[in-house]
């Protein structure tokens, strides 16, 4: 049985993300065939100044990594196989921590996997210093898990080609077999189609976008409009109650299948996104998607989908128009197909077989 040290985020009570998802649902994964230590990295989200964060969170690794060395001593867990790690390539304080990390954990551990859960890396801006410890990550890699074979053509990872492996994203196994059998129920009054946003509330993941479109398309009624999403920004929440849009708040695993099944299409306005879970979930689900067209959106929904646009108000207008004209065969025919292309390209049992292919 291979022994393996997982340094991760996963979800909190309280919070959860993308990234925080897909590592839990990796993490489980892992377990079945391995004996695991896992480090939990901790982001404290919650907390309203980011230095202070990073500050807290390097703190736990630290005491962490003390009641590591600790069961080192009694000589509970010997030298691993491998060290898996999410690795924060964009943030100079993540790659120094992470830096850190590396130095620390790597001598008890005989290869080193890194996953990075982003669209691109910034490099040409960096100072240095950052550049050298993003090399310095890069080499000392056994294998870089990516999301699409196009980042590895950005620098630094450009001359890192050979160690990269592509994982796409996915669903948990138990959510996914909810949504694939949720029956896809179309408007038969396209005028009352249900609009919903479902992201965390802030103005980096498009809310505003989504608040100003109804504002701007005269078609759009606030009275079938709803917003979910972890309140991370409580005066855009404020702002948005005010504005007579329903807010449900934090979505649970557990809520989501009736998120999906309330609801008929997901306006998705995020300007800054990696390969989203949110848009598999749509996929499964069996509602419409209008989206923006950044990161691998498109790897997703398709490169020809013809309701991608430009994460702004205007373009998002003209896809409102668009999917008003649609009848009610052509809005169930995308749907189906886009359910047909989460299981062909993104089911659980797909990704499963590829993180096998990672230990090898």
């Amino acid at each position: 049985m291979k022994e393996i040290i997982l340094l991760i985020e996963v979800p909190s009570l309280n919070y959860t993300n993308g990234i925080a998802e897909s590592n839990l649902r990796l993490f489980k994964k892992i377990r079945t065939f391995s004996r695991v230590y896992f480090f939990e990295d901790k982001p404290f989200h919650n907390m309203r100044f980011y230095f202070f964060s990073k500050i807290l969170s390097l703190f736990s690794f630290f005491k962490n990594y003390f009641l590591f060395l600790l069961n080192r001593f009694k000589k509970s867990f010997k030298d691993a196989d491998f060290l898996y790690m999410v690795v924060s390539f964009n943030s100079d304080f993540g790659i120094l921590k992470n830096f850190l990390q590396i130095i620390l954990l790597l001598p008890f551990s005989e290869k080193l996997i890194i996953h990075i859960h982003r669209s691109d890396i910034s490099y040409s801006e960096k100072s240095n210093f950052i550049k050298y410890l993003q090399k310095f990550v890069l080499s000392c890699s056994y294998k870089i898990i990516i999301l699409s074979n196009e980042l590895s053509n950005n620098l630094p990872l450009k001359n890192f080609k050979d160690k990269t492996f592509v994982l796409q994203n996915t669903l948990d196994p138990k959510l996914e077999n909810i949504l694939i059998n949720l029956e896809v129920t179309i408007p038969q009054k396209i005028s009352r189609t249900k609009f919903f946003f479902y992201s965390n509330i802030l103005i980096s993941k498009g809310v505003g976008i989504y608040l100003d479109l109804f504002n701007v398309n005269k078609s759009l009624n606030k009275r079938f409009s709803t917003i979910a999403g972890y309140p991370n920004q409580k005066s855009l929440v404020n702002f948005l109650n005010e504005n007579n849009h329903k807010f449900l708040g934090y979505i649970s695993r557990e809520m989501k299948s009736k998120l999906f099944l309330d609801n008929d299409c997901i306006i998705f306005t995020s300007p800054n996104e990696g390969s989203p879970l949110i848009l598999l979930e749509a996929m499964a689900s069996g509602v419409f998607i209008l989206s923006s067209n950044v990161g691998f959106i498109p790897e997703l929904l398709g490169e020809k989908y013809p309701f991608m646009c430009k994460p702004n108000v205007n373009d998002f207008s003209n896809l409102i128009y668009k999917y008003f004209s649609l009848s009610v065969d052509e809005r169930y025919e995308i749907i189906s197909n886009q359910r047909k292309r989460y299981l062909n390209l993104f089911a659980h049992k797909n990704w499963s077989e590829k993180v096998n292919l990672i230990f090898e």
